[in-house]
C-alpha cells in the first residue's frame, strides 16, 4: 500500500520517567494491557506482539517476558538495565484503516529522553475507519494505558494537534488528557465537555465527545482550554526532571516498518 503522509491519524501517548522493571514484570504489565485492547473493540480481537519476530498473542500469552528481552536484545548495544526494554503488538486480522499498534520502552531506571512511556494509534499514512477513531473507543485506550502502564501523564490527540502546542513538556493542549492523583487536586477545571474523577484518583479531561478535528474551532477552543488549565505542571520543582513528550511511532501495517513524526 501507498503510504500518503497527508491523512490525519490518531494517538494515545504515555509517559512516566524512571522506573525500573524486569523484563517478567513488564510481562504482567503488557499481558493486562493487551487483555483490555481486545475488550475495547471485536475489531481488535487479535494481535501480534515483539518487533524482531512478531508472535500470534494468543500463542505467548502466558510467556511474554522472553519475547520481551528478544526484541532488545537483538540491539547488541542497548544495555536493558540501564535503558530498559522495547515494548510493541499490533492488530492482525483487519485492513490497514482497521489497526491500531503500539510501541514503547519500558523498565528504564533512570531518566533517559522519549524512554519508558507507550505510543497507541493509527497507522501514519493511512486515513482511519471512523468505527476506530470514536470517542468511547480512544477514552477506553486511554484508561486501559492508565491501568495497565501507571504513567505520568497519558492524552489522546490527532496528528495535526501537535501544530497547535503552545508549550512544551508532558501538558498540553489534548483531545483527552489524564492528570495523575497528586496532581490533579492543583488543576482548576476548564470549561469542557468531559472533567471527570478517575478510578485511581486521578483526572480525566475531554475537549469533545466527538472524533477530535481540529478544524473544528469549538473542539480546538476546548483543547485549549485543556492545555492552558494544566500548563503549570510543566514548570516549577523539579519539572525538569519530569518527562518531555515523545515522538508520535506509527507502524506501516503492510511492512512491517516504524516511523515517528512529530
Amino acid at each position: 500500500m501507498k503510504i500518503d503522509p497527508s491523512p490525519i491519524t490518531y494517538d494515545v501517548y504515555s509517559i512516566w520517567g524512571q522506573r525500573r522493571e524486569t523484563a517478567e514484570e513488564l510481562a504482567v504489565r503488557l499481558g493486562r494491557f493487551v487483555d483490555s485492547l481486545i475488550k475495547i473493540s471485536p475489531l481488535f480481537a487479535k494481535w501480534y506482539v515483539g518487533t524482531e519476530s512478531p508472535q500470534f498473542y494468543e500463542k505467548v500469552r502466558d510467556d511474554l517476558a522472553p519475547v520481551i528481552s528478544k526484541d532488545s536484545s537483538a540491539d547488541e548495544e542497548r544495555d536493558c538495565s540501564v535503558e530498559g526494554y522495547w515494548i510493541a503488538g499490533r492488530v492482525r486480522g483487519q485492513p490497514s484503516n482497521r489497526r491500531i499498534s503500539f510501541r514503547g520502552n519500558a523498565g528504564a531506571p533512570i531518566y533517559i529522553a522519549e524512554h519508558n512511556g507507550i505510543n497507541t494509534g493509527t497507522p501514519y499514512g493511512i486515513s482511519p475507519d471512523p468505527a476506530i477513531i470514536e470517542y468511547l473507543v480512544f477514552k477506553a485506550i486511554l484508561m486501559a494505558t492508565v491501568d495497565c502502564w501507571d504513567p505520568f501523564t497519558c492524552g489522546a490527540r490527532s496528528s495535526d494537534l501537535i501544530d497547535h502546542y503552545e508549550q512544551r513538556g508532558p501538558f498540553h493542549e489534548a483531545w483527552m488528557l489524564y492528570v495523575p492523583p497528586h496532581l490533579a487536586k492543583t488543576v482548576q477545571p476548564p470549561n469542557i465537555p468531559v472533567v471527570e474523577a478517575t478510578p485511581n484518583g486521578g483526572l480525566f479531561l475531554a475537549a469533545t465527545t466527538e472524533t477530535f478535528k481540529t478544524d473544528n474551532p469549538v473542539h480546538l477552543e476546548a483543547a485549549r482550554h485543556i492545555g492552558h488549565a494544566t500548563r503549570h505542571l510543566n514548570v516549577g520543582k523539579g519539572a525538569e526532571k519530569r518527562p518531555q513528550k515523545q515522538k508520535i511511532m506509527y507502524l506501516d501495517p503492510d511492512t512491517g516498518v516504524w516511523s515517528a513524526i512529530g
